[in-house]
This record gives structure tokens, C-alpha cells and sequence, in this order.
């Protein structure tokens, strides 16, 4: 269970679930965008009850605290994309219609939480990707480059 993952998680049960979420067996970082992934940046696995959140935005949380400026957006994006996949929790916890897609139950649920937290409400072609908005938009981007451009330098050396 990574610690910084499951004080979010705890924190964001708090807030925007009463806390009646039920506890995780796993909270982590995986690949899951990279070449080994499944295209995506953040996952709710409900056989396994786990939530893993993209490597791409793993954090050092003493550079968060010292205010690192990509460690505060890679912090931000994955506290975002735990809101997301608890979403996606909580629809299968109560038995939702479609809790795995982006439809209305997950739409009226990004709503309410929007409402509880001050966030942009999404709109239902922009659940599928909501609560990261567009200025968060610039800063993955920027990370998905910067993950990029180091994995085609590993690649490279390795072929010298």
C-alpha cells in the first residue's frame, strides 16, 4: 500500500464519501499508460479491490513538500485520478448501473462531488476524463513528454 496514495484515498473518503467507502486491499503506482500498460492513467480493479494510479505521476514527497514544481503537479494529477477511480468505487460498492463507464451515474456522482468541492462540474462528454482540466491538462502533458524523452534515452544507451 504506498502511503502517500492511501492518505488521499483516506482523505477523499472523508470529504467527498462520508467516509462509506470500504477499505482497499491495494492502493499503488503501476504502468499502466507506458508501452506494458492498458492506456489508461488510473484504474479501479473491483475483483481485487485496488486502485492504481499511473507511475508516470509517482511522486517524491519530500519534493512535494519542498515545493517542487513537478512534484506538486504530479501530486495534483494523482490525487485527481484517485477521485476518479473512487468514483468508480463507490458506483460498484452501491450496485450502480454502468459503474465501470462514464455515463450518468458517473456523471450525477462527478457532479455531486463538484458541487461538495468547488471543482468545474464535468459535462457528460468530459466525465470520461474529469476532475484533470484543461490547466491540469498542460502539466501531464509536460510529464508524459519529460517520461518519454528519458525512456528514449535509456533506449538508446542501451543499443551503444
Amino acid at each position: 500500500m504506498d502511503e502517500r496514495l492511501y492518505a488521499m484515498w483516506v482523505q477523499i473518503n472523508r470529504t467527498c464519501f462520508d467516509g462509506q467507502l470500504e477499505p482497499l486491499s491495494a492502493i499503488g503506482f503501476e504502468e499502466l499508460s507506458g508501452p506494458n500498460g492498458i492506456g489508461a492513467h488510473g484504474k479501479y480493479v473491483l475483483q481485487s479491490k485496488c486502485i492504481m494510479i499511473d507511475k508516470l505521476f509517482e511522486f517524491s514527497e519530500d519534493d512535494r513538500l519542498a515545493g517542487d514544481d513537478e512534484a506538486l503537479a504530479k501530486a495534483e494529477i494523482a490525487c485527481r485520478l484517485m477521485v476518479h477511480e473512487m468514483i468508480h468505487q463507490a458506483l460498484y460498492q452501491h450496485k450502480k448501473p454502468n459503474p465501470g463507464g462514464h455515463g450518468n451515474s458517473f456523471f450525477d456522482e462527478a457532479q455531486r462531488i463538484a458541487n461538495l468541492t468547488g471543482d468545474d462540474a464535468p459535462t457528460l462528454e468530459t466525465a470520461n476524463r474529469w476532475p484533470i482540466h484543461s490547466h491540469f491538462m498542460d502539466a501531464m502533458g509536460r510529464i508524459i513528454l519529460n517520461a518519454r524523452s528519458a525512456n528514449e534515452s535509456d533506449d538508446s544507451s542501451e543499443k551503444d
